[in-house]
């Protein structure tokens, strides 16, 4: 064991420990199965299932919305912004198909799970991307082409909701300037280039915790 390696008193000591969990690194992703989905029709075939679903939300003819989340957020906990949202919509009567890919390319996961494959029409009426970055690279190294060529093939809406990154909730709501000129650039600009529009701040930072908090909006 590593750990008798930097502590001397655990040297020979046999620590029980659990087998690894291995997280998919793109996927399909909801609060409510212990586990992911690599496969869409497995995933809306479960959805079908639902006991806590009513009838209007199994609906075929009930409105779909494909969410795109960071992978990040899941594996470590902080996903309870993506838990609010997902639970909001459905209790509008939508459907979600949230996605997720580990690293800043998420073309991929969009043309793999929101595209039927055999038809090539949507399965979602309309995509909300909650990173708050472009599509493709993030605020790293955009590669709008390769996101509007996605997109294209998506043919839906697309929705860009901002989360706080350099500044949080109370900063924002307390500052005159507003959005930090980074974000402005990074969260707004550079998703509009890909197609993205109506860049609404939904979540924050704590500032105790550091974690995502939902803004409730007066």
């Amino acid at each position: 064991m590593i750990s008798g390696s930097y502590v001397p008193a655990l040297k020979g000591e046999k620590i029980p420990y659990s087998d690894p969990v291995l997280f998919l690194d793109i996927g399909i992703w909801h609060p409510l199965v212990p586990c992911m989905y690599d496969d869409v029709k497995e995933y809306l075939n479960w959805y079908g299932t639902r006991k806590d679903a009513n009838e209007k939300l199994k609906s075929p003819n009930a409105p779909v919305v494909g969410l795109i989340l960071q992978r990040s957020h899941i594996v470590t906990g902080d996903e309870s912004h993506y838990v609010v949202v997902i639970m909001e919509l459905e209790a509008r009567g939508a459907k979600v198909i949230p996605i997720f890919a580990g690293g800043l390319d998420f073309s991929g996961p969009v043309e793999r799970f929101l595209i039927d494959p055999v038809t090539k029409k949507p399965f979602i009426h309309s995509a909300i991307s909650l990173t708050g970055f472009a599509l493709v690279r993030g605020p790293a190294r955009q590669d709008y082409p390769r996101a509007v060529e996605a997109l294209r093939k998506l043919d839906v809406p697309y929705i860009v909701a901002l989360p706080l990154v350099f500044q949080t909730t109370e900063e924002w709501l307390n500052s005159t300037l507003g959005l930090h000129p980074i974000q402005v650039a990074l969260q707004v600009a550079l998703p509009e280039l890909d197609g993205g529009m109506e860049p609404i701040v939904f979540v924050g930072r704590d500032l105790r915790t550091g974690n995502h908090m939902l803004f409730t909006r007066g």
